[in-house]
């Protein structure tokens, strides 16, 4: 399983930096989108966010639900999965935070997903995701973008 190295001497590295590039590119997400990154340990990809000129960025924590109050993210970034366990856990704590019409951008650490028929292309369309790219990043791993659906049936925590 290949994470990527995310900081030097406190800087994030150009493998995290040419990571968020990539994810930015895929989800079309703009300067003046709110995107949130879910998960803990990820501090470099909101700084690195935020030097490319996104003002409202945030970071929800793993194992607690996104804050009523926050406002419905434009993109949604799940970074350093390793199983489609973990997308389905984090979909169930924080999708209904994604907007219609918004993107969600998985990073698997290997390249899991095999085509349309796997399990979770169909679960993200049973839950009115349409699947519009997957990618090999320059790490090994797998980058999925899919995007929700107007009138989609949330997620619910298990």
């Amino acid at each position: 399983m290949r994470t990527i190295s995310t900081k030097q001497d406190g800087v994030p590295s150009r493998a995290a930096a040419s990571l968020i590039d990539r994810m930015i590119e895929i989800s079309s997400a703009k300067r003046t989108d709110h995107v949130t990154i879910a998960g803990s340990g990820h501090l470099d990809f909101l700084i690195t966010l935020c030097r490319r000129g996104f003002a409202r960025v945030t970071c929800w924590v793993a194992g607690r639900a996104a804050p009523v109050n926050d406002l419905p993210a434009d993109a949604l970034f799940l970074l350093n999965v390793g199983s489609d366990a973990g997308v389905l856990t984090a979909l169930a704590r924080f999708g209904r935070n994604l907007r219609p019409g918004g993107v969600l951008v998985i990073r698997y650490t290997d390249q899991s997903p095999r085509g349309q028929g796997h399990p979770l292309h169909r679960f993200l369309a049973g839950y009115g995701f349409a699947m519009t790219q997957q990618t090999i990043d320059a790490a090994g791993g797998m980058l999925l973008c899919a995007r929700k659906q107007a009138g989609t049936v949330e997620a619910r925590a298990a």
